[in-house]
């Protein structure tokens, strides 16, 4: 059982073992998709529409007017 495995290893109920493999080595197709993924990340940075009025100030704004409401010539 595993109990009995830890017991063997000298390990107690509140131990763990972490059993460490090894990393694969990255393809440079993965190389190239993840260069390309942070590139678009900071594309998104910087072309990110952000308004200059924020929810919280817009609360205050008048509403649109309805098509009734407009004067016209």
């Amino acid at each position: 059982t595993a109990m009995a495995a830890s017991s063997d290893v000298g390990l107690t109920s509140g131990d763990y073992c972490r059993v460490i493999t090894p990393d694969a080595a990255l393809s440079d197709e993965v190389e190239e998709v993840c260069s390309m993924i942070i590139e678009c990340l900071d594309m998104r940075q910087k072309w990110l529409f952000r308004p200059k009025v924020g929810p919280e100030m817009r609360k205050f704004e008048k509403e649109a007017a309805v098509p009734s409401e407009i004067p016209r010539a």
